[in-house]
């Protein structure tokens, strides 16, 4: 994780930037503690407290911009695509949120940050005692997606990505090139990347919505059995088996009925015909995206990268 550019603004000057997002009547607030998030981001993420001129002291979520934008082909924004999305649609939905409280510029150079409120006390859904969380995820999922396939012609959300098949079968020529500079592409991989350019027709062809676009485990808070999704920089119009194929991603067969029963119910449609293809293209291009660039994570990262996209393409044939 990598911190913004310049290091971490000082104390008196996140303070000040905070000031006019969590003080109601205007006053300054005072910083009274901050501590790095302790799960992984790609980005500079910290829990920061402040003491509010109202009394009492309140804890925000702060989410730095990340230094460079990610490599085409891209699927996440930096913090003002996310803000948006919080604007446009996280705080119209009819479930349960966590709430953004806006974006603000501190440090030296200045950096931009989203503003969050901290939901204390919560775990991924994955840590939840038992795969409840996961099926709570995938309910909540499904409501998302009935909300937002009615909303698509909504000028306000045409700043979204719109998911087409030259940017699905971007991901295996990103997976091809980055093989190729290790040496000849394996046949395996080859054969992989050729069976997601048959399929990824499909998810183009698939009844279209909002989608989370990074829906996994990590990014999904889980507190006294309600869901908190977080993390929507790469929210776009596509495929909802997207989101479902990156949820259940690797968990038991008997959980991903449940959760895949959940959504669809949800959702309040019945499964399509063609949607174990739909699915089996969504769980492809997710193990595609999560391809490390082995020039930047490193070769252990890729090759357990490529057993894990070698793994699931066995499981989908």
């Amino acid at each position: 994780m990598t911190s913004p550019a310049g290091g971490p603004p000082d104390d008196a000057a996140l303070a000040a930037a905070l000031t006019p997002l969590v003080a109601r009547d205007g006053g300054p607030v005072t910083l009274v503690a901050r501590r790095p998030n302790a799960c992984f981001s790609s980005s500079t993420t910290e829990i920061v407290a402040v003491r509010v001129p109202e009394g009492g002291v309140r804890e925000v979520f702060v989410k730095y911009a990340r230094q460079a934008p990610d490599p085409e082909p891209r699927c996440r924004h930096d913090v003002g695509y996310c803000s948006l999305v919080y604007e446009r649609i996280v705080h119209r939905l009819p479930v349960a949120t966590v709430r953004s409280l806006g974006t603000l510029t501190v440090g030296e150079p200045p950096v931009a940050a989203l503003v969050l409120e901290h939901l204390a006390g919560s775990l991924r859904v994955n840590e939840a005692p038992d795969d409840s969380g996961v099926v709570a995820a995938a309910e909540w999922c499904g409501r998302l997606h009935a909300w937002g396939g009615e909303r698509l012609a909504d000028p306000a959300l045409g700043f979204l990505d719109r998911y087409d098949l030259a940017y699905y079968r971007a991901w295996a020529t990103r997976a091809r090139r980055l093989a190729a500079a290790a040496g000849p592409v394996p046949g395996w991989l080859e054969r992989v990347c050729g069976t997601f350019d048959d399929l990824a027709p499909a998810l183009v062809s698939a009844a279209g919505t909002i989608i989370h676009g990074e829906y996994g485990p990590q990014n999904i808070l889980w507190r006294d059995g309600v869901v908190h999704p977080v993390d929507w920089e790469s929210a776009a119009v596509g495929a909802g088996e997207i989101d479902v194929a990156t949820l259940v991603f690797d968990w038991p067969a008997a959980t991903i009925r449940r959760a895949t029963d959940a959504y669809w119910q949800a959702r309040g449609v019945a499964p399509p015909p063609d949607c174990a293809a739909v699915f089996t293209a969504a769980t492809l291009y997710t193990c595609l995206r999560w391809l490390p660039d082995p020039a930047v994570g490193g070769s252990a990262e890729w090759q357990v990268g490529l057993a894990r996209l070698a793994r699931t393409a066995a499981r989908s044939a």
